[in-house]
């Protein structure tokens, strides 16, 4: 029962790791599109990050977080409805 519980702590540890690095990433890729596009729009609703802008090519890019794949949802922001 103990070394089960300390494995379970361990993949927490990782997952924590693992969301702080995504998050860290979004917000980089963030700070990238807002040197091409001071627009750029950032929101987070119910845990849901969306980040809107242009890239450097004028291509319009939507960027959500967690992924649809990582959290199914229903929720759409305000701006895109």
């Amino acid at each position: 029962m103990r070394l089960r519980d300390t494995r379970y702590r361990r993949c927490g540890r990782r997952a924590d790791h693992l969301v702080r690095r995504q998050q860290a990433e979004l917000q980089r890729i963030e700070q990238r599109l807002r040197t091409h596009y001071p627009s750029t729009y950032t929101n987070t609703l119910n845990g849901i990050t969306f980040v809107d802008g242009v890239d450097p090519d004028e291509n319009r890019v939507l960027i959500s977080y967690p992924t649809p794949e990582q959290l199914p949802r229903e929720v759409i922001d305000r701006r895109f409805r």
